[in-house]
């Protein structure tokens, strides 16, 4: 009798262990993390940008000047809306290049517009349309309050059309 005891003792403290933990369960759901595109959604401020382009060097044209570095006077923010999935932003910064005059030449690089983005299925390419045109920007980094993408910018200088190679991080 002794020994039916005991297993009735136990069994009953198993099941209480097994109901207590189930409680657990439901009194603290695991909350669902964010999609990205839902990560995406607000204004980010534009926090840091690298540069790497080429540029008509004036004293030689048939060598261009390559440039690359951080840019300085950093400025501007994006905002981006879902359904519909809109985006407004500007930025700009200032590049320096070295002429041949020993002293950095300043040019400004800047950009802005509104237009439509999506996102690609493997979540890292954003396609931005604006007029017709598609500008992609990579994914390089994904994190809840700062984002970072490649992109090309291209910024008119005079005449010509360079196009800048950039590393935007943007922050909350």
């Amino acid at each position: 009798m002794r020994k039916y005891m005991l297993f009735a003792l136990a069994g009953l403290a198993f099941m209480a262990c097994n109901k207590d933990d189930d409680n657990n369960n439901n009194n603290n759901p695991q909350p669902t993390p964010p999609t990205y595109e839902q990560r995406l959604e607000g204004e980010w401020q534009l926090d840091r940008v690298l540069y790497e382009a080429s540029i008509p060097n004036p004293l030689d044209p048939f060598n261009p000047i390559d440039v690359s570095g951080e840019g300085t006077n950093v400025l501007g923010s994006h905002e981006i809306t879902l359904n519909p999935n809109a985006i407004e932003y500007t930025y700009s910064f200032t590049a320096e290049a070295d002429l041949g005059t020993g002293t950095p030449t300043p040019i400004p690089v800047q950009q802005s517009g509104m237009g439509e983005w999506v996102l690609n299925s493997s979540e890292d390419r954003i396609f931005i349309t604006e007029d017709g045109e598609t500008t992609t920007w990579e994914v390089v980094l994904n994190e809840e309050n700062k984002q970072v993408y490649k992109a090309q910018i291209t910024q008119a200088v005079g005449v010509l059309s360079i196009v800048v190679d950039t590393e935007l991080t943007f922050v909350r």
